[in-house]
């Protein structure tokens, strides 16, 4: 293989410069493995160096992480980034980029915040994260006996002014469904009020001052749907007193996001390290499942601070080898789950112009082919990951019975194509020749996933219910070169 080369080269972010020639080192031609898959393309590829003195391979471990690694045989054959790096000097240390999050956000169900009144302040205003106004005679009270759950609820006495509140100014999206809800009850002879305003973009009423109707004394919830303003993206929760004199009573508050009447997480502005997103590229984490804004706002700072950079692992070394670097290298389609789909909320529109809108937003991949399917998608306001998004817009697209394909080739290219039915290869004596042309092998590294005919199959002939036209027909999944030549998988094309 005179014309074989394998490499690594700055990050493509940054540069396009050769750092180490792999080629010559015996230990690499002994051990480098690559693959390629039908759904993804460039895949994994994994060697071991030993040849070197340990100083360098010191050097590249603390060095190499995120680098571009390429193999060529004429043209370009494999590539990926430097996903892994593991030293076994006198012990063994891990870097991966598996953990590193140079971009994060959180996420909460609950936009208000103390919502079941629990934190007590021991002063004004009485409860956390709540503001109150207490006039004239009035007040507002912590009560720890008549509770609708926890041990604390509002207590709101009206004597002489009835315009005494608590309220939280709580941060929304515009033109989105929000469920408020609340327990609340009164004293037997009067109940208290509440009121919901917009703050953004002027000021008006989205629910004017309005009663309960819980003049009971046991608690009830009320629950209510809203749309927010166009233009809303802060809006006023307001538990007011009663109109007339006695006490209203109000716990368990809550205001939730909602999509296709469940409750949707919302997210906290982003906290990241540009240095890192520099040297790595972005590397976006959604810590989820926190009680509300402000806890996650701590689980995100939190989380950033730790995972910012490639954390060191160690391990005791097992024997007295020679130093030796392990490479794991990983396509670039694996930093599509790196990336969080931005489109949250997004109407129903087609395959091919969401797998390209959805692609735009990944930095590593340099040019888009994607051909028309307009089968019709919708991506329901639940946040994921782009490549989670792009499973959606790949089971979709198959509208007639072909299956669909998205993978990542030569040069960072993005390819999403239907699976062409005509065999790319046919297979006769364990080899792999083109359909056409001189019959000649096809050699290992440049065999890439298709639909290959087995020609030494003897029973040629369409089978009833099969996609394929030929019996003899079969889909190479995976293909996977090294040290020791060819080995390849069948997948169902299912």
């Amino acid at each position: 293989m005179d014309d074989y080369f394998l490499g690594i080269f700055d990050n493509v972010l940054q540069g396009s410069k050769l750092k180490k020639d792999l080629s010559t080192l015996p230990s690499v031609k002994e051990t480098w493995e690559r693959s390629l898959t039908l759904q993804g393309g460039y895949w994994l590829g994994r060697c071991q160096i030993h040849d070197l003195d340990v100083e360098e391979l010191r050097f590249m471990f603390y060095n190499f992480l995120g680098l571009h690694l390429q193999e060529r045989q004429g043209t370009v054959t494999w590539e990926g980034l430097i996903y892994e790096l593991t030293l076994h000097d006198t012990i063994v240390r891990r870097l991966s980029l598996e953990t590193v999050a140079n971009k994060v956000r959180g996420a909460y169900l609950q936009c208000v915040k103390n919502p079941g009144l629990e934190r007590v302040s021991g002063g004004t205003p009485v409860f956390s994260d709540w503001s109150q106004v207490a006039n004239g005679l009035d007040s507002i009270n912590d009560d720890t006996t008549n509770v609708a759950t926890g041990s604390h609820a509002a207590r709101l006495t009206r004597v002489s002014s009835g315009n005494t509140y608590l309220y939280q100014d709580i941060e929304v999206l515009e033109s989105r469904i929000y469920e408020v809800s609340f327990y609340s009850r009164g004293d037997g002879s009067v109940d208290g009020r509440y009121r919901l305003q917009k703050l953004s973009g002027g000021i008006s009423d989205i629910i004017p001052l309005t009663n309960t109707g819980f003049i009971a004394t046991r608690y009830q919830q009320l629950k209510l749907t809203v749309v927010t303003p166009a233009g809303c993206t802060l809006m006023r929760l307001y538990l007011q007193a009663p109109a007339a004199n006695g006490s209203a009573y109000f716990d368990e508050v809550s205001v939730k996001l909602m999509v296709n009447d469940r409750p949707l997480e919302s997210l906290t502005a982003v906290a990241e390290v540009a240095s890192s997103k520099q040297r790595f590229g972005i590397k976006e984490t959604l810590i989820t499942g926190q009680e509300n804004k402000t806890a996650a706002e701590q689980a995100r700072d939190q989380h950033l601070n730790v995972h910012a950079w490639p954390q060191v692992e160690r391990a005791p070394i097992a024997g007295q080898g020679k130093p030796t670097l392990e490479i794991v290298a990983a396509g670039y389609s694996f930093t599509t789950k790196w990336v969080l789909n931005s489109l949250a909320q997004y109407s129903e529109t087609q395959a091919d112009q969401l797998v390209a809108l959805l692609l735009s937003q990944c930095e590593y991949l340099s040019t888009l082919v994607i051909k028309t399917n307009t089968t019709p998608v919708f991506l329901d306001g639940r946040y994921r990951t782009v490549r989670q998004a792009l499973n959606l817009a790949i089971e979709a697209a198959d509208n007639n019975g072909t299956p669909w394909r998205l993978y990542v080739t030569a040069n960072r290219t993005a390819v999403f194509e239907a699976l062409a039915k005509t065999p790319a290869y046919i297979l006769r004596g364990g080899k792999f020749y083109p359909p056409t042309g001189p019959q000649m092998a096809v050699a290992p590294r440049l065999l890439t996933p298709a639909v290959v005919r087995d020609q030494d199959y003897p029973f040629p002939g369409r089978q009833v219910g099969s996609w394929f036209d030929d019996r003899r027909d079969f889909l190479l999944q995976e293909v996977v070169v090294g040290p020791g030549g060819l080995t390849w998988r069948e997948g169902d094309i299912a």
